[in-house]
């Protein structure tokens, strides 16, 4: 495949992960720039294609930004884990794909080729969860409401405190658990919260 000169800007990850991107890389037509401010120079240079290291939410935010000062730009984000909520969460911030830090030099040409093309490459076993859990939402036909208090529910969280976070009386948020757990055709908490994670709905 013949690629154009192609610039990467890159933010988030150390000088040495560059130096080894440009060096591994250098005959594949892309040049890689270490980049301190996105949002600057993505406006100054018309940047294209930007690599933005996740570390924590605030570089989802940084996502937002690039994209929301040139929607044009493909970005591109690099994590030290491939997994579906990273994945997932990146892509809402309106990222291409996701490439992991330590991929070999032919993964990450691979991955850039495909978010030049405004696609995207995942691992099968990332695309197996995603199945799982749109199945198991599917078959137990829960909306994304009822699979946030699942979730909230498997992390210990009171139904006390369930109800405050989504503007319940305690009294209802238990009346509407148990809607819930009838129409999974469940007892209760425990045995929701085992069904769920059968299949795929939480971690």
């Amino acid at each position: 495949m013949v690629r154009e000169d192609r610039e990467v800007g890159v933010f988030g990850a150390s000088p040495i992960y560059v130096t080894g991107l440009t060096s591994l890389l250098r005959d594949t037509g892309y040049t890689f720039e270490m980049v301190t401010d996105p949002v600057t120079w993505v406006g100054s240079t018309g940047g294209r294609m930007l690599i933005i290291g996740l570390r924590s939410t605030q570089d989802l935010e940084v996502i937002v930004d690039v994209r929301q000062s040139n929607p044009d730009t493909v970005v591109v984000t690099l994590v030290d884990e491939l997994t579906l909520e990273g994945i997932a969460r990146a892509v809402w911030a309106g990222a291409t794909t996701t490439i992991c830090r330590d991929a070999p030099a032919g993964e990450v040409v691979i991955a850039l080729d495909a978010a030049a093309r405004h696609g995207t490459v995942i691992p099968t076993d990332v695309v197996r969860a995603l199945m799982a859990r749109q199945s198991g939402r599917d078959g137990l036909k829960l909306d994304e409401m009822e699979v946030d208090w699942l979730r909230l529910l498997a992390g210990d969280v009171r139904v006390s405190d369930l109800a405050e976070r989504v503007g319940y009386s305690e009294r209802e948020m238990y009346r509407r658990l148990k809607r819930l757990y009838l129409k999974m055709g469940v007892q209760g908490r425990t045995e929701a919260l085992v069904k769920a994670s059968r299949f795929g709905l939480i971690g």
